[in-house]
């Protein structure tokens, strides 16, 4: 196509009744979108009164007014004047939008070509958002259409038209004046016609490129995605100079699913230019597989040869757990991570595990690479197997990442390396925060002592481990206590992991990773060849009859043969359960350490706790004088605390909140609780739903009680339905919506049911999250949230708001708000 250059076109003035906005002294610089993203490409430049758009596109990964910029940000009326640089859609296509559907009045610039090349895409954009068939690459034959209005899609052809009589043509070194705006096009080379603007605003000259670089700065950025104010999920960015690093990647290990994932979305995964991993465990490691198999992150990989070979181990019974298998990897019972709106396949699959293997590189102690201009030293961490800190290099800053850490030396593990030269930034655990661990000694003494105790008395032993790091540990300190006592050569010790049995070869081929005494040790005999130890390779295989010590896995007794055992030996007083490793918040082994004259088993049976519980931690985690005189040699400007295992009590208000998540497997529900203040009553719902009364609370509190699941879940919504009934009428309106919904079910009315239930979800919405203003033309609900916009179709339920969190809220409370309005269907 030949597009002659022709004339420049006079720029009639801007209406003499456009909303004049005040002079500043300083640029503003608003992107309306593409911020962080790549679509949906338009940025305010503000100056003295003057106000420009640059570029005005749609989003290709979002569908109708979700795909738009945030244009309700600003009044549009105020624009002088808008510049496309280029005709790709997400540059342009949102022009006809804003002429034929907001208050906006300047004028529009773009290069001869690129309103050529406009119209014709624009037109192809009109049909495919119409459900027909197009060539402009938008998604499908929907388009971007069909969101709060119909088959017109986001506009129709007479609003192209309209906005291509509004549009002047601008030649390039060509400068144009409007509203006392100087405008000059420069050549981009991006495609034909594509523009670079120079704007001038009183002496101030802005280049717009349309190109999307990073721009370093001079503070470096630390952004938690996860194990910032939490134990799980470790996972933390730093970005300098246009540099972007992923300090570990982990799971949570008390939530399933989607929501055991750090918090990705805060993110562009595709800017991350290496992903460190510190060790095996899955709080570190597990969601490996996850971003390379299911986000846009392009980057290198980085562990040590151990941590490689042990994480392959570990992630591939992970999947198998996420399957639905059995498997000893520590995550939470028999579904795992999985069943979380991916069905069967969990979160990953092995080829996921498989692909994120093939991008993994090795790093050895002491070794310095170079990925991307960004320099890495591995240094010896202390806390398991191949577990490093790294000291990562960029533009002059060095970060040190401590991960998990022990500046103790152990049975088979060497104390931390002190990194050098020192950093500027430390970003360093605290998960025991300001405690002090016992003298490694008389942690030994205590624990030996203890289970010997209860093995004399006849009582079982039960040590709930991680299958690899501490499991060792502890066995290599029973091995040699069993061995100096022959009094105790009929009292069994019994592994229960197979997965700890076929990680020790692991341990044999990377001996020269622990310390001198093992060692030394390796050199006459194989120290992880237990002669007391017997592997248990089931339950049901276990023949239970007196005295023995059990190693079992998950360590928080989440589900497994550890919770297993732990049902059936905690009503008997004879019996130990020893909590080696720090005990994470919502698992059953942080429970018991409160010491509950009950507990609820997976079956939803209320059982005594008659065991005796002792926490003796052998956690290879740095306690305060570790951490205080770790800080005080390296002596770094700045410190960052991570893992912090963060409490919040609190009130509840009075309504039915959100459930926490509680690990589950298939056969190990979640056991839900909630409660509300009402006058005293204890009774015993449909044989699902335990309700009791504390006589002594403040006011008087009502508990239920129930074992997780369709059935039971319907049971204890309508007692705590009936509960909170007791309270204040609901507000009129409500009750009036109520009434016309029964009305158009009963009459089999679709269409004023479909309207009634927009209605509650808006009014809903409101009593949730403050007023809401709806526009009766649009049918859009318009809500303000802490300062935040949020726009909803309360017809279609979609939602935009340029606060991810804010818009994941919102869709997460119509979800429920729908949830509520549908039958609930009972188990049977």
């Amino acid at each position: 196509m030949t597009v002659a250059a022709g004339p420049s076109e006079a720029v009639p003035a801007p209406p003499a009744d456009a909303a004049p906005t005040t002079p500043t002294s300083h640029v503003e610089i608003i992107p309306l979108g593409a911020a962080q993203e790549v679509g949906r490409s338009c940025v305010i430049v503000r100056f003295a009164g003057k106000t420009v758009m640059l570029d005005c596109g749609v989003h290709p990964g979002f569908s109708g007014l979700a795909s738009l910029p945030f244009f309700d940000v600003i009044d549009m009326s105020s624009v002088d004047v808008m510049l496309v640089t280029h005709f790709h859609l997400d540059h342009s296509a949102a022009v006809p939008y804003v002429v034929g559907h907001t208050n906006f009045r300047g004028t529009i610039l773009m290069t001869h070509a690129t309103k050529a090349i406009t119209s014709t895409l624009l037109r192809d954009f009109v049909k495919v958002s119409k459900g027909g068939a197009g060539e402009s690459g938008v998604q499908g034959s929907r388009g971007l259409g069909g969101f709060g209005r119909g088959d017109a899609g986001l506009y129709t052809e007479a609003d192209l038209d309209a906005s291509l009589e509004r549009t002047h043509v601008i030649n390039f070194q060509q400068t144009l004046c409007v509203n006392g705006i100087g405008i000059t096009a420069y050549r981009a080379g991006h495609v034909l016609g594509a523009a670079m603007f120079m704007v001038e605003i009183a002496g101030q000259r802005i280049l717009y490129t349309d190109a999307a670089p990073t721009t370093p700065t001079s503070h470096v950025e630390i952004i938690p995605l996860g194990a910032a104010q939490e134990v799980g999920r470790s996972c933390v960015i730093v970005r300098f100079a246009g540099k972007t690093v992923m300090l570990d990647c982990g799971v949570h290990p008390g939530f399933s699913g989607l929501a055991s994932l750090p918090f990705f979305d805060v993110i562009d995964m595709s800017s991350v230019d290496v992903m460190l991993v510190t060790h095996f465990h899955l709080d570190h490691s597990a969601a490996v597989p996850y971003v390379v198999g299911h986000t846009n992150f392009r980057g290198t990989i980085l562990m040590t040869h151990a941590t490689k070979a042990i994480t392959s181990t570990l992630l591939r019974d992970f999947v198998k757990v996420s399957k639905g298998g059995a498997g000893e990897s520590g995550v939470q019972g028999s579904r795992g991570l999985g069943g979380f709106g991916r069905g069967d396949a969990g979160l990953y699959t092995e080829a996921d595990l498989d692909a994120s293997l093939e991008r993994t590189h090795v790093i050895n102690f002491q070794q310095t690479l170079c990925v991307n201009g960004i320099g890495i030293t591995a240094y010896r961490a202390g806390h398991v197997l191949g577990a490093a800190m790294f000291m990562v290099e960029i533009a002059g800053q060095r970060i040190l990442y401590t991960g998990d850490y022990s500046r103790v030396p152990d049975r088979h593990m060497p104390a931390a390396d002190t990194p050098s030269p020192p950093p500027h930034i430390v970003i360093v655990e605290s998960t025991y925060g300001v405690s002090r661990h016992l003298p490694r000694a008389e942690r030994e003494s205590r624990f030996l002592q203890r289970i010997h105790t209860a093995v004399a008395r006849g009582g079982r032993v039960l040590l709930p481990v991680v299958a690899l790091g501490r499991a060792q540990e502890l066995l290599l300190i029973l091995e040699e206590h069993w061995a100096a006592h022959p009094e105790l050569h009929g009292v069994p010790i019994y592994q229960a992991s197979g997965l700890a049995k076929r990680a020790i070869s692991v341990y044999q081929t990377y001996i020269e990773m622990m310390n001198a005494d093992i060692q030394a040790a390796f050199a006459v005999a194989n120290p992880f060849a237990f002669r007391h130890v017997t592997h248990l390779r089931s339950a049901r295989a276990f023949d239970d009859v007196g005295a023995c010590v059990v190693m079992a896995t998950p360590s928080m007794l989440q589900s497994g043969v550890s919770r297993d055992l732990f049902e059936a030996w905690c009503g008997d007083a004879r019996n130990l359960v020893v909590i080696a490793d720090f005990a994470v918040q919502g698992t059953l082994a942080r429970e018991i350490l409160a010491g509950p004259a009950e507990v609820l088993t997976r079956a939803g049976a209320r059982v005594p706790l008659r065991c005796q519980v002792d926490a003796i931690s052998f956690s290879a985690h740095a306690d305060f004088p570790q951490t205080s005189g770790f800080l005080d040699t390296l002596a770094p400007p700045h410190v960052v605390l991570v893992r912090l295992a963060l409490e919040l009590l609190f009130e509840g208000v009075h309504g039915a909140g959100d459930l926490a998540l509680v690990s589950s497997d298939q056969g190990a529900t979640a056991n839900d609780r909630e409660g509300a203040p009402v006058a005293p009553q204890i009774l015993r719902v449909g044989e699902a739903v335990t309700v009791s009364y504390d006589p002594a609370s403040a006011p008087g509190r009502l508990t239920l009680e129930w074992q997780g699941g369709p059935g039971a879940d319907a049971v204890a919504d309508a007692v705590v339905a009936v509960v909170l009934g007791a309270g204040p009428a609901p507000p009129p309106r409500l009750s009036r919506l109520d009434a016309a919904r029964a009305e158009a079910l009963r009459g089999g009315d679709g269409e004023a049911l479909a309207l009634v239930e927009a209605e509650l979800v808006e009014a809903l919405l409101s009593a949730q999250f403050g007023p809401a203003a709806t526009d009766p033309e649009t049918g859009l609900t318009f809500l303000e949230v802490d300062g935040a916009h949020v726009l909803v179709d309360c017809k279609s339920r979609g939602v935009r708001c340029a606060d991810a969190g804010l818009k994941a809220r919102v869709e997460r409370a119509i979800t429920r708000l729908e949830a509520a309005m549908r039958a609930c269907p009972l188990e049977g």
